[in-house]
């Protein structure tokens, strides 16, 4: 079987359920959670995500010689020759706890989020777990980098471009999160999504937008 390399934060929801399909289906992979990393590794490690998918989006994954970003079990399932895709879990995982120092901070955000997504045509995503363990994690990069960013995205160290990531981010990324009907890390879904599972994440280039 190819050699399955991959590049995670581990506070990324698409990277938690890229690891568990593989898992799932026995393939053998290698990979680096950037943000469980500090200083010099860190960046480095963050710098071969970035030159491998020209982009600040995770995760990355590579399988032989093809990339991809963001977790789509159909390529994953026939650059593997995988018998079916399946989307993977659809809760963080039991190895999950809530940080009770992070949590009001998280209701914060919650309070402060959802006008600002509704306003958009958005809402958080109906799957309660999830929204909970996405909005821990903006709060727990808030508390890292001093911003609330999006938990499935690389800060480049870019003010510039790291404005760009903060949550919600919905309004510098419109028209690719539109064509999804959801935000990239799927803690805000379309007002008139039920079903987020089955929601893909599809590269920006992929869209057309």
């Amino acid at each position: 079987m190819k050699k399955v390399f991959i590049y995670t934060n581990f506070s990324c929801q698409a990277c938690r359920r890229l690891k568990e399909f593989l898992r799932r289906h026995d393939v053998s992979f290698d990979y680096v959670d950037i943000d469980r990393l500090s200083g010099e590794d860190r960046d480095v490690q963050k710098e071969k995500a970035h030159r491998l998918s020209g982009g600040w989006d995770i995760p990355v994954v590579q399988v032989g010689a093809e990339v991809r970003v963001g977790f789509d079990p159909d390529w994953l399932a026939e650059a593997l020759g995988l018998p079916d895709a399946g989307m993977g879990i659809p809760v963080p995982g039991e190895d999950w706890v809530g940080n009770p120092s992070l949590a009001p901070r998280r209701e914060a955000l919650r309070v402060m989020f959802d006008p600002l997504a509704r306003a958009l045509g958005y809402k958080f995503t109906p799957e309660l777990q999830e929204a909970e363990f996405l909005l821990e994690q903006v709060a727990r990069n808030e508390t890292v980098y001093g911003m609330p960013f999006c938990p499935c995205k690389m800060v480049s160290g870019s003010r510039e471009l790291d404005l760009r990531i903060v949550c919600p981010c919905i309004p510098f990324h419109r028209k690719h999160f539109d064509s999804m009907k959801r935000c990239w890390c799927g803690l805000f879904v379309h007002e008139d999504v039920q079903e987020p599972r089955m929601l893909k994440q599809v590269p920006e280039q992929e869209t057309g937008k």
